[in-house]
């Protein structure tokens, strides 16, 4: 069974891939599509990311728990946000130190799991593979949002793969037919399921 927050990403990245479809069927001129997979792309990361925020805060709110039916454990020093009133968590925890959250790279989602829930689960539970993929997927990002030597650089150590532009990456093919794109929104919409598929809300 899918959790709420899930459903509505999941609709969202299906949403995101007609847009791209209907885009490629209009007549446009490439710089337009430029714009066009560079803007679906940074949506598409922000909806991944407020994804993540909106399923630790509903862990922490004891919105959701495992399927077996058992809450998700806090860690040791941090069990007495249970007792807390749930309008207050995301104030008194999660913005003691920051005025907002980033959750990628993942590393900090996986810190932050670590330091709130015991053994980071479901957040340390993502295995190598989609870790290294949401890494692509933040250089590629940054890369967008920055256009700098910098993030360029970035991108070129963690994704070895000479291209002119953005689009020009984005529209290669990867796998299985699918191109670079299309690859990336298949793969953040595994993840979500992923972190989500041995857990229930709370009734």
């Amino acid at each position: 069974m899918k959790i709420k927050i899930y459903k509505s990403i999941q609709n969202e990245f299906k949403s995101i891939d007609q847009t791209k479809k209907r885009a490629h069927k209009n007549f446009i001129i490439k710089k337009d599509l430029e714009r066009i997979y560079e803007s679906l792309f940074l949506y598409s990361v922000t909806l991944f990311e407020n994804y993540i925020e909106n399923l630790f805060l509903w862990i922490l709110r004891n919105e959701i728990k495992w399927k077996h039916g058992s809450k998700i454990s806090l860690s040791k020093d941090y069990k007495f946000i249970s007792s807390i009133d749930k309008k207050h968590i995301e104030k008194i925890i999660l913005w003691e130190k920051w005025s907002y959250l980033d959750w990628l790279p993942f590393s900090k989602t996986t810190s932050r799991a670590h330091k709130f829930l015991l053994d980071g689960r479901p957040f340390a539970d993502l295995d190598d593979n989609d870790k290294f993929t949401i890494s692509h997927i933040y250089a590629i990002r940054n890369y967008i949002a920055h256009k700098s030597n910098q993030s360029k650089l970035k991108l070129d150590k963690t994704l070895p793969i000479r291209f002119k532009n953005i689009y020009d990456l984005l529209t290669r093919i990867h796998s299985w037919d699918k191109t670079f794109f299309e690859y990336y929104l298949l793969s953040l919409n595994s993840i979500a399921w992923k972190l989500q598929n041995d857990l229930q809300q709370v009734k």
